[in-house]
């Protein structure tokens, strides 16, 4: 049974307060101002908005755990290690759809009175050979359970710009984060991290840690326009159905797979239009924001860190191999949502996969769609990003798409040749 929470008209101050939750004090490393230009539909849609992103600015409430939980007006979803939301717009019964625009407080975690329960929990085997610590340390360079100060503001940064560029050329935010304020955690918090690390991860991935916990740790909050369910979520929550009962089971939900996945594909190609990447290979380990644990069920993407701009790549090769992976990241969440991962009637049977090809398809149709339907005056597509999306129908089209990416020989070759001789005489005085 969950308890009831403070009147839905309750200011977030009065509902902390009203929860008997602690304040939480940081400092503010950095404020974003709410657009002017997006005022009226904030005020329609989040009206509580200004005084809570005010309020955030003063102090942050301290849930009582790390742990999935709802106390209305906040929550956090399982798997969410990092994240609380905050909706005005939760019955205060907590029963019943939590509708409604959300602020999400990203990095409270190292705060809260039982983060070391959440450290204990990330030394189980992750989906790679190490633990998930480990994973988290050596693979992704991020301090597990944490949220680096250099993340957070990456983060914000990147959707700021996003959000700026999309308002400018579409009239309207897009379904990203809207950031609010960027804290820094006291240094206190940063030692017990450190005191908690040198407790589960081994010495080497100890001493990475370390380094980055140089750094600093942050809390990122911002605006998002709807619950934050992600694809990844919906996917864990139907395991094990079938293509028929899972649909059934999503539109049983008032969930519109068609309406979901044409509004990634949109958000995916207005991106591009606005000089973003939506990941690079830098993110090979460390996610896409169009990636299954990011693309939200409202047709949304969080976790913009992955954003860059072509220009930030060293070549055209970077630039098309990171756009496939965009690609690639884009269609998984699509099965995620439509099949799911590991579909069961699909299980050990990965040589003809036709569904597999239907989905690729339709992704592609709609982005030819969408590439029209969302080009904006002012608007130009990077050059190598317009030679991506269009069909390579001649020959020359696609040789000149591989030649970037084809095997170039070395600097070095000549000078290889003339050591063999020398290597040959080398290998037979290694002989034993």
């Amino acid at each position: 049974m969950i308890p009831p929470g403070p009147s839905p008209s309750a200011s977030l101050e009065e509902s902390r307060r009203a929860l008997g939750w602690p304040a939480l004090g940081l400092d503010v490393v950095r404020r974003f101002p709410l657009p002017a230009a997006a005022a009226p539909a904030l005020a329609a849609s989040a009206p509580w908005l200004p005084e809570a992103a005010a309020s955030l600015a003063r102090t942050v409430p301290r849930p009582p755990t790390v742990a999935p939980f709802v106390d209305a007006p906040f929550y956090r979803v399982p798997g969410s290690i990092r994240s609380v939301c905050y909706c005005p717009a939760m019955p205060a019964s907590g029963d019943g759809a939590p509708g409604g625009a959300v602020v999400a407080i990203k990095g409270l975690e190292p705060g809260l009175p039982d983060f070391e329960r959440l450290l204990g929990d990330l030394r189980r085997p992750g989906f790679t050979p190490h633990a998930i610590a480990e994973h988290l340390v050596f693979e992704e360079r991020k301090i597990p359970g944490c949220l680096g100060l250099a993340e957070a503001l990456r983060e914000a940064e990147r959707a700021a710009a996003a959000q700026e560029r999309h308002l400018r050329h579409y009239g309207e935010l897009a379904r990203l984060p809207l950031p609010l304020v960027v804290h820094r955690h006291a240094e206190e918090t940063t030692s017990r991290v450190r005191d908690g690390l040198r407790t589960i991860l081994s010495a080497d991935a100890f001493a990475l840690a370390e380094t980055l916990l140089a750094g600093a740790l942050g809390v990122y909050i911002y605006h998002y326009p709807a619950a934050p369910i992600r694809a990844r979520e919906i996917d864990a929550l139907l395991a094990g159905l079938g293509f028929r009962e899972r649909l059934l089971a999503l539109l049983r939900e008032g969930c519109d797979p068609g309406a979901t996945i044409e509004g990634w594909v949109r958000l995916f190609v207005r991106l591009l239009y606005l000089g973003f990447l939506p990941g690079t290979l830098a993110s090979l380990r460390t996610g896409l924001c169009c990636q299954p644990q990011n693309a939200c069920l409202d047709g949304g993407f969080v976790d913009l860190d992955s954003l860059a701009a072509p220009a930030e790549l060293a070549d055209e090769a970077a630039i098309l191999g990171s756009l496939q992976l965009g690609f690639d990241a884009l269609l998984r969440s699509v099965r995620s949502l439509v099949t799911g991962s590991d579909e069961p009637d699909r299980a050990g049977a990965e040589e003809v996969r036709v569904d597999l090809h239907g989905i690729a398809r339709h992704v592609w149709a709609l982005i030819d769609a969408a590439v029209e339907s969302e080009a904006r005056p002012g608007l130009i597509l990077d050059p190598t990003v317009r030679r991506w999306l269009a069909v390579p129908r001649r020959f020359d089209d696609l040789a000149a798409l591989l030649r970037p990416r084809a095997a170039r020989p070395s600097t070095f070759d000549a000078e290889s040749r003339d050591f063999h001789a020398f290597g040959r005489a080398l290998i037979r005085s290694a002989r034993p």
